[in-house]
């Protein structure tokens, strides 16, 4: 079963990603952003938002392709502040953006994208991924928003081309 992981908490997610956390939690993170009045904005992309259930915020918004959740599910998310837009993630831009604005934020805090197979459905050219990234690098806040973004093995490559292009750009 290749979505195995598909509704694990955040512990799982910081497994994938150890290689780049190191020793920060991640709930950890948040709870100090929000301690020191700077909020947490969070977005799970790709995903249908379990692991954002798990974790403080002050407000969470979950973009995945479509939107399976019962009626009493939806209705909690209401009351946590936690949104599900659901289509294709290439085309949700636009209402990530509005999301955004009617949060009165500039971007998100964290950002998780372990979409697992979900690149699968992806077109495989490097253009949509760098388009991807991108567009997802742009929604981050620039007060140490952080990005946990899994890519397929077969475009690391990709990935690193274009984080190297980070290299040249100040404070990043």
């Amino acid at each position: 079963n290749p979505w195995f992981d598909y509704y694990n908490d955040i512990n799982s997610y910081e497994k994938t990603f150890r290689g780049v956390l190191g020793k920060v939690h991640v709930v950890d993170y948040l709870r100090e952003r929000i301690k020191q009045g700077r909020g947490a904005v969070i977005m799970d992309l790709m995903g249908p938002g379990f692991v954002l259930r798990s974790m403080p915020y002050t407000a969470a918004l979950a973009v995945t392709l479509g939107d399976r959740r019962p009626e009493e599910q939806k209705a909690a998310d209401i009351q946590r502040n936690l949104t599900v837009i659901a289509g294709d993630v290439r085309e949700k831009q636009e209402a990530i953006r509005g999301w955004l604005q009617k949060q009165n934020v500039l971007g998100f805090d964290l950002i998780l994208c372990r979409p697992m197979k979900g690149c699968d459905a992806l077109p495989r050219d490097n253009d949509t991924y760098y388009s991807l990234i991108e567009s997802v690098w742009e929604t981050l806040s620039s007060d140490e928003g952080m990005l946990l973004f899994e890519v397929p093995r077969y475009k690391q490559k990709v990935i690193r081309n274009w984080a190297k292009k980070l290299d040249d750009i100040p404070n990043v």
